[in-house]
């Protein structure tokens, strides 16, 4: 995600949710405007430091005005549409897309929007395709350890990319923190409707999903 700009985040919430895990992990500072039912307890498990975010749970009448202060001093912004009961409805009008953009571009921040975006910007979609099961025994039953997901991007003057990460739960045949990996192949078993046997992935080096500055 480069900075100075905004991302349109939908689909899939671990997507966002690795974002700020991993921006919270290395280092930057963020806040979250508007989602009061996002679960931080996900975001540690995937290697969160809450002493980093901050959480800005009601933000009053204009949360685009408070996401905009925000942008002054904080490294990664992430505006939601929702209150307790749900999707409020809400998106961002072009007039106020424009001065939000302008903010995080003057102030090297990022802004990243679960949902519409009415001006330019990096679009990122993910969608569930499959689950692993454990104790593998036939798609839909056992406990979830894990799912496959595809990511697609869109940017301005770039063409658009797609690939398949898959969610990976420690203590579930998998070590360290829970994340999304790129494997170099397929896992030899466990996703999908044809399955039989143990799952476990391929061996080989995976590389996580990167979230630049």
């Amino acid at each position: 995600m480069p900075r100075s700009a905004v991302t349109a985040v939908s689909g899939a919430s671990v997507i966002p949710m690795s974002i700020i895990a991993e921006a919270s992990r290395t280092g930057n500072t963020v806040a979250l405007v508007g989602l009061p039912r996002l679960n931080l307890a996900s975001a540690v498990e995937m290697g969160a430091d809450l002493s980093r975010i901050a959480v800005i749970a009601d933000p009053g009448v204009d949360r685009l005005e408070v996401a905009a202060v925000l942008l002054d001093g904080i490294d990664l912004v992430v505006l939601g549409f929702e209150d307790r009961l749900g999707h409020t409805g809400m998106s961002v009008p072009p007039a106020r897309a424009r001065v939000l953009g302008g903010r995080a571009r003057k102030q090297s921040s990022t802004l990243m929007v679960l949902g519409d975006w009415s001006g330019t910007a990096t679009r990122v979609r993910g969608e569930v395709q499959s689950y692993r099961h454990l104790p593998l025994r036939r798609s839909g039953y056992g406990r979830i350890g894990g799912f496959r997901v595809d990511v697609q991007i869109t940017a301005p003057g770039a063409r658009p990319v797609s690939d398949t990460f898959d969610l990976v739960v420690p203590g579930l045949g998998e070590e360290g923190v829970m994340r999304l990996v790129k494997p170099e192949s397929q896992w030899e078993s466990g996703f999908g409707p044809e399955t039989s046997g143990a799952a476990n992935p391929v061996s080989g080096r995976s590389r996580g999903l990167a979230v630049a500055n």
